[in-house]
């Protein structure tokens, strides 16, 4: 009698036009203190939903558990500082991002490993990203000790709204 095979993980094609957007079900958020929530209500109407769109293009929850997420901030948009439960490479498209001093542009790379604290700001032109996770689902954990980066984001996301609205394409499209 011969024993059958198992059969491994198969190839998988995945469409940008199928991809979808990134919620709590793939990025639950943890943590949420005092701080957070205050700073949450502090950016609540400043035009910051419009300075970015994330979108997942790929989620294996039965192989490997990988995920490939499809980033576009808007100029100058600024990411609160926050760490995740999984490492992350962040590729640039198009585009660029501040990161401290660094300037991480069109080309290069970031790898953020899990549970250190990161944040950036969007370049003059945005900056377009594919984020690659090794697992499906990772959480997202924000860093209440500068309840100034709340300001920031408030005060960036209203110095930019308007041009975030004439900013219909990711560099990479333009």
């Amino acid at each position: 009698m011969s024993k059958e095979i198992p059969r491994g993980a198969r190839m998988r094609i995945f469409r940008a036009a199928e991809a979808y957007e990134v919620d709590e079900t793939i990025m639950p958020m943890a943590g949420l203190d005092e701080n957070v929530l205050a700073g949450f209500q502090q950016v609540s109407g400043s035009g910051l939903e419009d300075g970015h769109r994330v979108r997942c293009l790929f989620q294996d929850k039965t192989g490997t558990g990988m995920s490939l997420v499809h980033i576009w901030y808007k100029s100058g948009f600024v990411l609160p500082q926050h760490r995740h439960d999984a490492d992350c490479v962040y590729y640039v498209i198009a585009g660029a991002i501040h990161a401290g001093n660094a300037v991480v542009g069109q080309g290069d790379g970031l790898y953020i490993p899990k549970d250190h604290d990161y944040t950036y700001t969007a370049g003059p032109e945005g900056v377009e990203l594919l984020e690659f996770r090794n697992t499906a689902t990772f959480n997202i954990l924000f860093n209440s000790k500068d309840p100034g980066q709340w300001s920031r984001m408030a005060a960036a996301a209203e110095a930019n709204v308007d041009a975030w609205k004439l900013q219909t394409k990711p560099p990479a499209r333009r």
